[in-house]
């Protein structure tokens, strides 16, 4: 696993942690129908094959849902279907930023090594974490994390069981 995929896999282990509180402390309302209308331009006008891994019907199909949905989603769950939808893309170079995102991270950093997920580096005051297994986050096995972020995280691929 390369740097850029062992990012996406910490970004969204994070993110996904703590969905429920993200967008918590948010004061203002995004206008979500006109995001979501850019976004759908943007990558028609843009993008050299937006329809090589999904079917212009399936992309629109997923596009509608969430458009139709804004009302009754949050922010988070808007986000999550974008990156959903930009994951079926399939290409490895277009993704849903979460720069502007306030998120919280784990105090650690992990990578998929001989078949197992190793705590690669962590804060001091957690070193006797350092170099040992990672099987679990709050009881979900980290195999059903992976499955779930790679759902969402743009080109990673996990040969995992």
């Amino acid at each position: 696993m390369n740097s850029f995929q062992k990012g996406i896999v910490y970004t969204s282990i994070f993110v996904i942690s703590v969905m429920n509180s993200v967008f918590a402390q948010a004061s203002y309302k995004t206008d979500w129908k006109e995001d979501l209308k850019i976004y759908k331009e943007s990558l028609e006008q843009k993008h050299i094959d937006l329809y090589h891994s999904v079917t212009r019907e399936v992309f629109y199909n997923y596009w509608n849902n969430i458009y139709n949905s804004v009302d009754t989603l949050n922010d988070f769950e808007i986000i999550l279907k974008l990156m959903r939808l930009t994951r079926r893309i399939n290409d490895g170079y277009t993704a849903v930023s979460l720069s502007n995102i306030s998120t919280y991270r784990f105090p650690l950093e992990i990578e998929w090594i001989a078949d197992r997920w190793y705590v690669t580096k962590t804060l001091p005051e957690n070193k006797k974490l350092f170099k040992t297994t990672l099987e679990s986050i709050n009881g979900v096995p980290m195999d059903t994390i992976a499955q779930k972020v790679s759902v969402i995280a743009n080109s990673l691929k996990m040969n995992i069981p």
